[in-house]
């Protein structure tokens, strides 16, 4: 799983640029979160940025994630999650990935006769168990 933390400006929203430390520990707290998804997921693209509410004019932090999950061929993923605190935001689009992260995992699974997936849980293990 690799992450990115875009600092381009995607929209007229005002981009937040951090510095090395809160990359490392925005990476750190995506890892933990997502631990037991990194051989689902290839690629996280995260981006930060201010919002403006038109309706009481206070100003939010808006985390958008783009995701691409293993094995598909479709776009990316887009959650975004807005919150007056950078944390929270970017906690709350995890866990909005993690369940559609679930909900895929489990339609893919399903698709499966069973022999074949008691050979993916078993290849699963190995990989976690005996990292490459």
């Amino acid at each position: 799983m690799r992450i990115q933390f875009n600092t381009t400006q995607l929209t007229s929203n005002q981009t937040i640029h951090i510095t090395e430390k809160d990359v490392t520990y925005f990476t750190g707290l995506i890892a933990y979160r997502l631990e037991h998804y990194i051989y689902n997921i290839t690629i996280i693209n995260v981006h930060l940025s201010y919002v403006i509410n038109s309706v009481n004019k206070l100003h939010s932090i808006c985390c958008v994630l783009n995701a691409k999950f293993e094995g598909q061929n479709q776009h990316s993923i887009r959650f975004e999650a807005c919150n007056a605190n950078i944390v929270l935001a970017l906690l709350h689009g995890i866990d909005q990935l993690k369940f559609s992260l679930i909900q895929n995992i489990k339609v893919r699974a399903d698709a499966l006769p069973s022999d074949e997936r008691i050979f993916n849980i078993r290849k699963r293990l190995k990989q976690v168990a005996l990292p490459t």
